[in-house]
């Protein structure tokens, strides 16, 4: 029978990419109030610590070599911060407050940048999900018809999805006091 370990603690919690800054300050209360962020994936796993102020940030690249991969993870540990784990794009990394002295991503313009990203990942698999949707399902048996409903929910979502996006960069552009630049789709 496994042992349960009372130092451990896993947390499955939604949010939204559009509010990343809410995660952030989550995971730094708990941090304070004594659970370490240990590893994220699917979910969050903290480990039972002495209480800590620290910062925490995510940062969301797009699909990179493994090669990509350790040498992103090496530029922000030469700069302090611990990598703390990574999950569909978003990576995850930690500094002691009083080590911290500048942000990931300082300005509204490398925000905006990181965004881009984020929302050029999101609508190419929209745009997957869309060919999905309109050209394999014949709705024409009872099976067809059964994953509609699911599959409308989850085409209605990547559109929100992706307009949530495309609100938090135009309110980033009119804090930085620019006028947005067009929309680009690579495909």
């Amino acid at each position: 029978m496994p042992q349960k370990n009372d130092n451990l603690k896993k947390i499955t919690k939604i949010f939204m990419p559009w509010n990343f800054e809410k995660e952030q300050a989550w995971l730094e209360e708990k941090a304070r109030e004594g659970w370490k962020l240990v590893k994220h994936d699917y979910h969050y796993t903290f480990e039972k610590n002495e209480p800590e102020n620290v910062v925490i940030r995510s940062d969301y690249i797009s699909l990179a070599t493994e090669k990509k991969k350790k040498e992103y993870i090496a530029l922000f540990e030469e700069s302090g911060w611990e990598f703390v784990g990574a999950t569909t794009g978003w990576y995850y990394f930690r500094i002691p407050a009083d080590q911290y002295d500048t942000d990931i991503y300082s300005d509204p313009q490398s925000k905006i940048e990181q965004l881009k990203r984020l929302n050029q990942d999101a609508l190419g698999f929209y745009f997957l999900y869309f060919i999905l949707f309109a050209i394999v399902l014949d709705y024409e048996t009872w099976f067809d018809l059964i994953f509609f409903i699911p599959m409308l929910a989850g085409l209605i979502w990547g559109v929100v999805y992706i307009l949530k996006i495309r609100d938090k960069i135009k309110t980033l552009y009119k804090e930085m006091g620019e006028e947005e630049e067009p929309l680009e789709i690579q495909l």
